[in-house]
């Protein structure tokens, strides 16, 4: 039986991953941002104002990796954290007016990115594409299984 592993699926998904993030790293260098803090500002882009921990919840990401982030962004003047009026241990994520006048131009060097990463594909493909990735995640998430693996999403 032969054994073709640059056609399995994680491996794929791994390649396309990391060549993704490169070339978004790269877009973004400029702007002394990388793809996970751009990550992070996405969220914020979507809803101001989110707890560390919600971030982390909707990038699929550790709460000590988002609060790495968050510092450096906070570092870079992108966002302000604030004690959270409901909860006193939670800190809330806040846009400043840099990290809210960089939206438009950060999500133009993201879309060029995409773009590329997407050339030849038709839109039918790219909606299926996405539906196909968004079911993987779920199934991955909902899976209960004490094994941790190196699919896990925890």
């Amino acid at each position: 039986m032969h054994k073709d592993y640059s056609k399995y699926l994680g491996f794929l998904m791994g390649v396309a991953f990391r060549g993704l993030k490169k070339k978004a790293d790269r877009a973004l260098a400029p702007f002394d941002l990388t793809a996970p803090q751009w990550g992070v500002l996405a969220r914020l882009y979507e809803e101001d104002g989110l707890a560390v921990g919600e971030i982390a919840g909707r990038i699929q990401t550790e709460v000590p990796t988002i609060t790495r982030i968050v510092d450096l962004l906070e570092g870079k003047g992108f966002v302000t954290k604030r004690p959270s009026m409901n909860d006193r241990r939670s800190v809330e994520v806040f846009l400043t007016e840099k990290g809210t006048a960089m939206e438009t131009v950060l999500r133009d060097e993201i879309a060029k990115v995409t773009e590329m990463a997407l050339k030849g594909f038709e839109s039918h493909e790219v909606d299926r594409l996405k539906e196909d990735l968004m079911r993987i995640t779920k199934n991955l998430m909902e899976d209960k299984s004490e094994e941790k693996t190196a699919l896990s999403l925890d």
